[in-house]
């Protein structure tokens, strides 16, 4: 675990805007996904495959964001208590959600070769990745900041349309 601590220094008036961010970016993506599935009724329309794929994006840097913060405080809190265990669980997290999002993120890149089943995929690991992590930190007595469960939200809506197999 020699990775670079994740710098965090937030007032209460960012972190309050952060929140009421993350809360319209959450509604915003839920707007976004609806639209994008629904049909006009007579014949079906494909939806444009950019913005899902901006979406896809913003899920994948999201989630990034939050398992480098998850990873942070799994490990603060492991040196701080000398929680072996701890550190093991995190660590195993952690080793799980960076390949995941990293092949999230060239499947954005490949997107018109076809490759958004796998996005749905790696961002679908990548969330059961950072739930071990916040499940460690809050069992180990810390609560999480709103970010890891933001991420873990839109993280859903990508990774929900992950069919085994793709």
């Amino acid at each position: 675990m020699n990775r670079e601590p994740y710098q965090w220094e937030c007032d209460e008036q960012s972190i309050r805007a952060q929140r009421i961010g993350a809360f319209a970016a959450v509604w915003f993506v839920a707007i976004l996904l609806a639209s994008l599935y629904s049909t006009c009724g007579c014949a079906p329309v494909k939806a444009p495959e950019t913005p899902l794929r901006a979406t896809a994006r913003a899920a994948v840097s999201t989630l990034a964001r939050a398992v480098a913060l998850a990873d942070h405080l799994c490990g603060e809190r492991a040196l701080d208590t000398k929680d072996v265990f701890l550190a093991d669980t995190c660590e195993r997290a952690f080793n799980v959600a960076r390949p995941s999002l990293l092949a999230a993120e060239h499947g954005i890149d490949a997107w018109e070769a076809g490759h958004e089943g796998q996005v749905a995929c790696s961002v679908a690991q990548a969330v059961v990745a950072l739930e071990d992590m916040r499940k460690a930190v809050n069992a180990a007595g810390d609560a999480v900041p709103s970010l890891i469960d933001d991420a873990l939200a839109v993280g859903n809506v990508v990774g929900g349309g992950c069919r085994h197999g793709s």
